[in-house]
């Protein structure tokens, strides 16, 4: 059985997880405490609603982001699972779903070269198995995945 995994949501989820714990710290701290010095409750509320409005929003984007997880099995099977904080999803399909598996190329945020394992499906969907900035390793991927959903050589 060949294991493809994508990790790549985990860390929305735990900057965004870390920064809605860090609202609601201060916003315990303006409850005890009162608001700094200098600024009404008003105007001290308004920047704890800015603040809790931004964590909610950048959370629901974050959570939305899955974790894949891909297994293929010995009798052709390809277990899909999708995972996030809030749902998960199991679905399988036979190997012949599976229409293409590629290299694709792109930037990070700072430019830099970053890899992903596709797998197109027969219907169209799209599905990076394994993604990062080893060009190696994601070749690897390809590989790996295509010898997996190769038909059995006959004898």
């Amino acid at each position: 059985m060949a294991t493809f995994r994508n990790n790549a949501a985990t860390f929305p989820w735990i900057i965004t997880g870390g920064f809605l714990c860090g609202c609601a710290l201060m916003t315990y701290v303006l409850l005890r405490d009162g608001p700094p010095g200098g600024l009404s409750i008003g105007t001290a509320s308004l920047g704890a609603l800015f603040f809790w409005t931004g964590g909610l929003v950048s959370s629901i984007w974050a959570f939305r982001q899955r974790n894949t997880r891909v297994e293929v099995t010995a009798n052709g099977q390809i277990r899909v699972r999708r995972s996030s904080p809030i749902h998960r999803s199991l679905r399988t399909f036979p190997s012949r779903e599976a229409a293409a598996v590629e290299l694709i190329e792109d930037k990070d945020s700072e430019g830099d070269p970053y890899y992903r394992c596709r797998v197109t499906w027969k219907n169209g969907d799209t599905l990076d198995i394994e993604e990062g900035h080893s060009r190696a390793a994601m070749e690897s991927a390809v590989r790996r995945f295509r010898e997996a959903i190769a038909p059995p050589q006959a004898p």
